[in-house]
């Protein structure tokens, strides 16, 4: 009788981590967005730029929404996106005379667009923040030919108000290399790098704050690397270098050199598109790696652990694959990532490696193990997954 109740407990509880391992998986794929592209006959990829609502995992094939014809882009002006879990800005670039900014924002669908004057500039990014777009750049005709300097300047442009107004960030040596950014909740952190380890040079590094619109901090006092920037969940940054490794605390405004262990390289030379997120969160290093192509996939999702310097890969390649519309089976090749940390999983956006008209996309729900929880099929190439 005994062992009859102990093997009903014991398939109880399976069935138990069963539903929430199932569980799980539903939560974290359902209603994302992923942002992607579509391709033509022979395989190449559109320009245009489509996005897919994933409701409730059920498979629209004529879901996507082509953003080029919703916000008006002309195919042949479009110069490159950002966007985050608020929206999407689409930017059109006029040479010699604009540059046009289409937003959606995701929550209440309402579209805008800005324009800004032409500005000569050879380094830039941008982001939005509260419907507000950053266009952060180094403005080439402000070189100095005395002392080498060259200044680095923001452009914000209000999409309620239609104004555009100006933040200088100072004069830098046009030597550097050039800044890599971290955008971290409502703050910027900044770093000039060089070429060279130069002991007579600075390299510097900022804190920005979007809110107060505020320069929070500026500082060289570390050593000289080529760094990669990540935030963490508590609104810090880190610097991962060759060499040096540093903590950026935010609220003490203090820096702190780091002694991690194990292979570094996956920490400074991860992939950092905005595209595929990195984050810090308990000591763990949530991020990706470029793999050999066609190999067994283009990015993996890595976990590292900063104190003991293990790294866990996450591989798909082998989770061989065929949705009930697909001709033949196939391999996912992954091509984007998001972090569901909450439900401790990845989802990850595939394709087949098979050639066209044989091809599909999906998103894989992955813990963080390796194993996958579940697929869903989705009509576009993904290259984000917002969730």
């Amino acid at each position: 009788m005994k062992n009859i109740s102990l093997l009903v407990l014991v398939l109880f509880f399976s069935a138990c981590d069963r539903d929430s391992i199932e569980d799980r998986a539903v939560a974290a794929s359902s209603n994302i967005k992923i942002i992607g592209k579509g391709y033509d006959a022979n395989g190449n990829f559109l320009r245009n730029v489509y996005q897919y609502d994933n409701h409730r995992n059920k498979y629209n094939p004529n879901g996507s929404i082509d953003l080029f014809s919703e916000l008006g882009i002309s195919e042949r002006l479009y110069a490159g996106y950002f966007a985050d879990k608020k929206g999407i800005t689409l930017r059109e670039y006029v040479r010699n005379n604009e540059n046009i900014f289409h937003y959606k924002d995701f929550n209440t669908s309402k579209l805008f667009k800005i324009s800004m004057p032409y500005i000569n500039t050879s380094q830039w990014t941008y982001w939005h923040h509260n419907e507000v777009i950053y266009f952060f750049y180094k403005e080439d005709d402000t070189y100095n030919a005395t002392d080498g300097t060259v200044e680095y300047k923001m452009k914000l442009l209000n999409l309620k108000t239609n104004e555009e107004s100006t933040i200088g960030f100072g004069k830098f040596d046009d030597g550097f290399y050039g800044v890599k950014t971290a955008l971290v909740g409502n703050k910027v952190y900044l770093h000039w790098n060089r070429y060279s380890y130069d002991a007579n040079t600075e390299e510097f590094f900022m804190a920005f704050d979007l809110d107060n619109l505020k320069i929070m901090d500026r500082r060289s006092d570390f050593k000289k690397d080529t760094y990669n920037l990540v935030g963490d969940d508590k609104g810090n940054c880190y610097l991962f270098g060759r060499e040096f490794n540093y903590k950026y605390d935010y609220n003490s405004q203090s820096m702190e050199e780091l002694s991690i262990q194990g292979e570094t390289t996956y920490l400074y030379n991860s992939y950092t598109g905005f595209t595929n997120s990195q984050v810090i969160i308990d000591d763990k290093y949530y991020a990706s790696t470029i793999g050999p192509q066609p190999g067994t996939g283009a990015i993996y999702p890595i976990i590292y652990d900063l104190k003991t310097g293990e790294v866990q890969w996450i591989d798909i390649f082998n989770e061989i694959t065929q949705f009930e519309e697909d001709e033949h089976p196939w391999r996912p090749i992954v091509q984007s990532y998001s972090l569901d940390y909450r439900n401790k999983v990845y989802l990850l956006g595939a394709s087949n490696n098979l050639a066209v008209p044989h091809k599909s996309h999906g998103v894989f729900t992955v813990d963080f193990e390796g194993n996958v929880l579940s697929k869903q099929k989705i009509p576009i190439a993904p290259f984000q997954i917002i969730n």
